[in-house]
């Protein structure tokens, strides 16, 4: 359910299989409604810790929780329950994040894991053993179908033989050969690839790689001199708006040198109609490219009445207000209420988010301690990655300098950190009919290309850097997603507690979708 609601295949297909491993009843695999009423009732939270965390209430605690004479007792949640429950959907939905951004995709044997481009394929003759063999081998004969859990096998009745199989090879039959052997009728076209994503401006980013190593070691000659302090104060100035927000908390601003213009010309031996049709026929050529992902509907697995779709925090909005961390800390107030109802628990998240932020080997890119003596801390760099997570979902640090989020990250890091935090958007589309018969009622989902985080984001970070430094980014921004999300949903159960208590009395406003 958690992974459903990032549309994360990678993570359906291997908690599927780590489910019935473990003796798990294959009915639940049919969809949300073929569960108990108890894990039902966990959409509702599923949905807003995903997208949008910062609308969690007291009085969603309170339906899971509530023990009132119209509540079954069997689909109550303890606190206990619930804060586990809390870090499982915390905890699926950032390895969601980080598997999106660092592209993985399931294995070959799995739903998801399977790639074929029928335009390559070389079948003359249908009627020799190896092409029988190779028919039979093919790969979506043996996945199991998107619509259930059991291996889709068989092959339809209206299917030809093997030894009558159209030609593949026909452009005509291209997809008709599909629809009677395979299960997975998804067809996607491929749209032309952006101008600003077809090249990659390496001068820019060793540039920019070169000035932030700059600033690094500056920071930290400056804290080694100053006594890493930070003064905390801040006049009218520094917050024109009057919100009480830090200085550069809202946007980051672009420090960095701005890249050389280039003038880009066509080759002298080139008329300019040849370079116009050549470019035509090139986006011809990838507007017409087809290919098939392996996906099943994981609509089934969610909820579909009460699904938001992802959505940035805005800071001046009159529902919600921002997060103030000095409030309740993860240090002091989230990580205590976790440890009342799971002391391991707690004690390892926060071992957790203390080695990510501060794991390095003090390098970056190809500047080490060859370079520089002590090698180069990147520490500031992994900082303002961290808070500028944190702050993409309204979280506030009052002792934290959030101009140095502009002076560490170019505007290509930023808008990477957020697409990899928002890169799935959820939509619902008419239902289609099916060749199974079923009429496909129910709204299913799709994504959204318009900020779907891809290769190109991946290679291109804005600074020179390594793959593994590049992953050691996604995991940055995955933990960050991971503690904000407990934040939120930990600060609702305590002021749930609080509310019952008789300590606050708190006006939550209404919300006509939850």
């Amino acid at each position: 359910m958690a992974a459903s609601q990032y549309n994360c295949q990678y993570m359906v297909s291997m908690m599927k299989l780590d489910y019935l491993n473990s003796g798990g009843d294959p009915t639940w695999l049919n969809g949300l409604q073929y569960t108990t009423q108890k894990i039902r009732n966990l959409a509702k939270l599923n949905g807003l810790m995903a997208h949008q965390p910062w609308l969690l209430k007291p009085r969603h605690i309170n339906e899971l929780v509530s023990r009132d004479s119209n509540h079954n007792p069997h689909n109550v949640w303890t606190i206990s329950e619930l804060a586990q429950v809390m870090v499982i959907l915390s905890t699926i939905h950032s390895i969601s994040i980080f598997v999106a951004a660092c592209g993985i995709v399931p294995e070959i044997d799995m739903v998801g894991g399977t790639f074929v481009d029928f335009t390559k394929l070389q079948s003359k003759q249908y009627g020799g053993s190896a092409s029988i063999a190779a028919s039979m081998m093919s790969p979506f004969s043996m996945l199991p179908s998107p619509n259930s859990d059991a291996d889709a096998t068989e092959v339809p009745q209206s299917s030809p033989s093997l030894g009558s199989s159209p030609d593949l090879t026909k452009p005509d039959c291209d997809f008709a050969c599909d629809s009677l052997r395979s299960p997975f009728l998804y067809s996607v076209t491929l749209p032309p690839l952006h101008a600003s994503k077809r090249t990659y401006d390496e001068t820019t980013s060793k540039a920019h790689t070169a000035e932030l190593i700059r600033r690094l070691l500056l920071e930290r000659d400056v804290c080694v001199a100053d006594g890493d302090d930070f003064d905390v104060d801040h006049t009218a100035e520094d917050d024109p708006c009057g919100l009480g927000l830090p200085h550069g908390y809202e946007e980051i601003q672009d420090t960095f040198p701005a890249p050389e213009p280039r003038i880009i010309s066509p080759s002298l031996s080139t008329s300019l109609s040849d370079a116009i049709a050549a470019a035509t026929q090139e986006q011809q050529r990838t507007q017409e490219k087809k290919f098939r992902p392996v996906q099943e509907d994981m609509g089934r697995f969610l909820d579909m009445s009460c699904q938001i779709e992802p959505a940035l925090f805005d800071c001046r909005s009159i529902q919600y207000s921002v997060f103030r961390v000095d409030e309740f800390r993860w240090e002091d107030d989230g990580a205590a209420l976790l440890s009342k109802c799971l002391p391991e628990l707690s004690e390892s998240l926060q071992d957790e988010f203390a080695e990510t932020l501060n794991f390095t080997d003090l390098s970056l890119f190809d500047e080490n301690e060859d370079q520089h003596e002590g090698g180069v801390d990147t520490f500031a760099f992994r900082q303002a990655i961290w808070y500028y997570t944190l702050r993409l979902f309204g979280l506030v640090y009052q002792d934290y300098n959030y101009k140095n989020m502009s002076k560490f990250l170019n505007m290509t890091m930023a808008v990477y950190v957020r697409k990899a935090c928002h890169c799935i958007t959820m939509a619902s589309e008419p239902p289609q009919p099916s060749l199974d018969g079923n009429d496909g009622s129910g709204p299913q989902l799709y994504l959204s290309d318009i900020n779907k985080i891809d290769r190109n984001d991946f290679e291109n970070m804005g600074f020179e850097l390594r793959q593994e430094e590049r992953c050691h980014i996604n995991v940055i921004v995955m933990e960050a997603c991971k503690q904000a999300k407990l934040l939120y949903a930990l600060r609702a159960v305590d002021r749930w507690e609080r509310r019952a208590a008789g300590e606050i009395e708190e006006d939550e406003g209404e919300d006509e979708r939850f």
